[in-house]
């Protein structure tokens, strides 16, 4: 997962006290796909989560306020991130396995130290296409070479 993931130190983090509008508009200035929201400092047993787009969808379909919270809203929504977290060294089709087993497009990387960064279904698909790519260059050059 390390190898396509983005790095935690990319990524907006917001405590669980912050409101909902200000997470939102985190994911946008920061042009990344999701926002960590942990208590205090970045750990893995203190972070609560993540909020992604899709979240931001639910909100509006459910007129959830943009004051609203974020840290008791994602509890509520989520009662256990542990299937949302993977090892820094998971092959990346496991972390694809565990997408669909769990209907998530986000995942939590962890290594030693703590939280790594997020592996999302985009960076997966990304890593999927380039590998692809490279496979179709090789037979190329196999087939320029007989």
């Amino acid at each position: 997962a390390a190898e396509v993931m983005k790095p935690q130190s990319a990524l907006p983090v917001c405590s669980r006290s912050a409101p909902l509008l200000q997470v939102l508009q985190h994911i946008c200035s920061s042009r990344q796909n999701c926002v960590l929201i942990a208590d205090g400092e970045l750990a893995v047993s203190s972070l609560l989560g993540v909020v992604t787009p899709r979240d931001a969808m639910r909100a509006f379909a459910e007129h959830v306020p943009v004051s609203v919270q974020v840290g008791p809203w994602l509890r509520a929504l989520r009662s256990d991130w542990a299937p949302r977290a993977v090892d820094a060294d998971e092959a990346l089709q496991d972390c694809a396995r565990r997408m669909v087993e769990h209907s998530v497009h986000h995942l939590v990387v962890t290594s030693s130290s703590g939280v790594a960064g997020v592996v999302s279904s985009t960076d997966l698909a990304h890593a999927i296409g380039s590998a692809e790519r490279v496979v179709e260059v090789c037979r190329l050059a196999d087939e320029d070479m007989s």
